[in-house]
């Protein structure tokens, strides 16, 4: 093969390295104050992929490949460590080292990653591997290190990244994708909103899962910026979100309803985002709501593209442009195919729906995943023959059944109308209530377990559960399961709100009955408790911070976070909020072990004492002797 031709099955770093031969001092990464140009991220990446490679790590193949997992908080080094992962011919695997211990090691032994790239985590086996630590020890070269010439062939059916997604069987799965796929989407979205060589894109997906990989390639495939908050926190903080966007003149916007929530919340005017073109959402359906408040300041001036496909088919499959006439409808559609793609609405014994009838949606793209990465039955249960066979002629015609259910309207595009199973969308994520359920029976209080999704006041969904305790637990409050829970399992799955019952409701067959306990959940919260008024300085500034966040009338000091509406993606803006008003911060893991005003109020008056200068203390304390002294004193 002719030097400089390897790489040419892999689109994504063939456009890479178009943009840095156009102009190596352009800027291809921002973070903050930090700047760097496509020719210093090439090298970067470069050093990386020669250090993988002088270590002994093997290239990929098309089944079997060299993992290794990136377990990096440093943004900008996390896209250094995918650059040089697929460069050395690896499969990419992002690890959140957030998660609970026991779930990490899970997922490390099922995906047995060949190499480490990150700081070591205790009592995991391999994360001490090779190249443990900060990639600040590989620094660019003043000159390619690692030539065109010399770097492994791509195929573009290899193996290129691991994507976890949720499992009914109470573990992560991992999606197996390819290099096709994320080529052909960065093309597809370059082409759809003609960008080019300067377009300023945010980086606001979470690192964890596949949408993350086009935040990256769609800005370095076109010689474009790719801008990442200073701070993950302001993703979840709608003004200062809004003033990042304005402030790095952010061009186009990925990101999940729920943060668009906050956005068409916040404090809109015709003036803000002056450089934004395009907004496009994904994850979950947009809301009505949101977008009418949208349009209403900015016409139809930045582009709102509602885009639907699950990562089993890499990303984007439908796409459809939102118009202010789209507000009229029951919901937003999910539209239509891309190009290279086409989509199946079938009845339940595999026929082809009329228009406006409903049935389940199937995918077929040839720019599908590989599946699930260990699990062929999994893989062979969900990946399919085409029931029309011969579609397109390509031998080993497959769907991909999404399990979603959908029709067709007069207009050609597709609406989306929900799960046929129990699998659920929250704040984007795509979430089993098995797998959520199977988690709360582990734990010694719990005899019986329910999940339901319902939407909040503002239509946000939210994940309710609903737990028998045994007869000895009875009394055990529900914010210690909640804490337990957040210790074993990911954030995702720690139910909003946990409602203790004496029985969970039963169809007439003896099946749990979901409409019963949607129907619970829209009720609200069962039950009234005193309120206990603030007592301490702490706790009532802390009152108006709680109001603020969840918009209520009263505020008892022992009132549940959750069970009077929270849920957490509020209980991080309030956790935010807290740490600008009291300057110490508190992790939502020790929030969970006491979500009331009275709890939170001990962890900050904690916090402020151990950070405080001990002299400070002493003075502080003889002067209020001093106060009570007088006051004692007769007049």
């Amino acid at each position: 093969m002719p030097a400089g031709k390897k790489l040419m099955d892999c689109e994504a770093l063939r456009g890479f390295a178009r943009s840095v031969a156009e102009d190596p001092t352009r800027i291809a990464l921002e973070h903050g104050p930090r700047r760097l140009s496509y020719g210093e991220l090439d090298r970067w990446s470069d050093a990386l992929a020669r250090t993988l490679e002088d270590r002994g790590v093997p290239r990929a193949g098309a089944a079997d490949a060299a993992g290794v997992a990136v377990a990096l908080a440093d943004p900008v080094e996390r896209v250094v460590a995918l650059l040089g992962a697929w460069k050395a011919g690896c499969v990419f695997v992002p690890i959140d080292r957030e998660q609970p211990p026991s779930l990490l090691r899970l997922q490390l032994e099922r995906i047995a990653p060949r190499w480490w790239i990150g700081d070591p985590v205790d009592g995991i086996p391999g994360s001490a591997g090779v190249l443990a630590g900060s990639l600040a020890s590989i620094q660019p070269a003043e000159t390619p290190v690692f030539p065109v010439e010399d770097r492994p062939g791509h195929r573009s059916d290899d193996l290129a990244y691991l994507a976890p997604t949720s499992g009914s069987t109470g573990t992560p799965k991992w999606v197996a994708g390819r290099y096709k796929g994320i080529g052909h989407f960065v093309r597809w979205e370059a082409e759809l909103l003609g960008l080019g060589p300067g377009t300023r894109v945010s980086q606001l997906t979470s690192p964890y899962f596949d949408a993350w990989l086009r935040d990256v390639f769609v800005p370095l495939t076109v010689a474009g910026t790719l801008a990442i908050p200073e701070t993950a926190e302001m993703r979840l903080d709608a003004e200062a979100l809004a003033e990042w966007i304005d402030r790095a003149e952010i061009e186009l916007v990925h990101c999940v309803p729920s943060l668009f929530h906050l956005l068409a919340a916040g404090d809109l005017h015709p003036r803000r985002f002056a450089r934004l073109r395009a907004v496009l959402l994904a994850g979950e359906p947009p809301l009505a709501a949101d977008l009418m408040r949208w349009f209403a300041v900015f016409g139809e001036r930045v582009r709102i593209v509602n885009l639907y496909g699950p990562s089993e088919t890499t990303m984007t499959k439908l796409f459809h442009e939102v118009r202010l006439a789209d507000l009229e409808r029951r919901s937003i559609p999910i539209g239509r195919p891309m190009p290279g793609a086409a989509a199946l609405l079938v009845d339940g014994k595999d026929r082809p729906c009329a228009p406006g009838t409903v049935g389940e949606i199937l995918l077929r793209t040839p720019y599908r995943s590989l599946g699930y990465y260990g699990r062929p039955a999994e893989t062979a249960e969900r990946f399919t023959p085409n029931p029309f066979g011969g579609f397109g002629g390509e031998p080993g015609d497959v769907v991909y059944r999404t399990g979603d259910l959908g029709r067709l309207l007069p207009d050609g595009a597709i609406e989306f109308l929900g799960r046929r199973d129990q699998q659920v969308k929250i704040r984007g994520q795509r979430i089993e209530l098995a797998e959520v359920e199977s988690a709360l029976l582990v734990h010694p209080a719990v005899h019986a377990a329910a999940a339901v999704a319902r939407p909040d006041a503002d239509g946000l969904s939210t994940l309710w559960a609903f737990v028998v305790l045994k007869e000895e637990a009875r009394e055990t409050p529900p914010h210690e399961i909640r804490a337990a829970l957040a210790r074993a399992v990911p954030a995702s799955l720690v139910p909003d709100r946990l409602v203790p019952v004496a029985e969970l409701p039963r169809t007439r067959s003896g099946k749990l009955d979901r409409r019963a306990l949607s129907a619970w959940a829209a009720g609200g919260r069962v039950g009234r408790e005193e309120k206990i008024a603030p007592r301490t300085p702490t706790e009532e500034r802390l009152v108006a911070i709680w109001r603020e966040v969840i918009e209520v009338e009263e505020s008892g000091v022992r009132d549940d976070f959750f069970a009077v509406g929270g849920h957490s993606l509020m209980a991080t803006r309030l956790l935010m909020r807290v740490r600008r008003a009291f300057g110490v911060e508190v992790p939502l893991r020790d929030f969970l072990d006491g979500p009331t005003i009275e709890g939170l109020a001990e962890k900050i008056d904690e916090a402020l004492l151990a950070a405080a200068d001990p002299a400070r203390i002493e003075e502080i304390l003889r002067a209020l002797d001093a106060e009570a002294s007088a006051a004692a004193e007769p007049v």
